[in-house]
C-alpha cells in the first residue's frame, strides 16, 4: 500500500496546465514530465467549451496517469473538486485522457475544448528516531 508521509509539509510542488481539443475522438495525448517523483496529484480544475452547442451530457475524465477517473465535467461549468490520488511514482511520458459517459464508456459525441490543472506534490520525509 503507498503512503504519503505523516507530516504534509510541502517539499515540492509543480502546477501544470493541460489542453486537449476532444473533437469527437473520445481521447487525446500530452506529454507530462516531472523531475520529481510526486507523492500524489491534485485535480485543480477542469473546465470545458464546446463551440457546436449544447451538449447535454455529464462525462467522466479518465486517465492512464492514475488509471482510474480524474473527476466528472459537463460543459461550459468549471470543476474544482480538488481530489487528490497518490502517485509514488515517476511521471515521465506520454499520458492518456479519455472522456467517458457515465457507464465509464468512451463519448464520441464530445467535441469541445478542454482545460485540465494538475498539482504534483512531493511532501517533506520526517525520519522518525527510536526512543528508548
Amino acid at each position: 500500500m503507498s503512503k504519503i508521509p505523516i507530516d504534509t509539509s510541502i517539499e515540492i510542488r509543480k502546477n501544470i496546465t493541460i489542453y486537449g481539443t476532444i473533437a469527437g475522438l473520445g481521447s487525446f495525448t500530452r506529454v507530462i514530465n516531472i523531475d520529481f517523483i510526486p507523492h500524489e496529484v491534485i485535480v485543480k480544475g477542469i473546465q470545458y467549451a464546446t463551440p457546436l452547442g449544447a451538449e447535454p451530457n455529464m462525462y467522466l475524465l479518465y486517465s492512464d496517469l492514475i488509471s482510474d477517473t480524474l473527476s466528472p465535467f459537463y460543459q461550459n461549468l468549471s470543476i474544482s473538486t480538488n481530489p487528490h490520488f497518490i502517485l509514488n511514482k515517476q511521471i515521465w511520458g506520454n499520458y492518456n485522457f479519455q472522456v467517458n459517459d457515465i457507464n465509464g464508456i468512451i463519448d464520441l459525441v464530445a467535441a469541445g475544448e478542454i482545460v485540465i490543472q494538475l498539482e504534483f506534490v512531493r511532501y517533506k520525509e520526517v525520519k522518525q528516531e527510536r526512543i528508548l
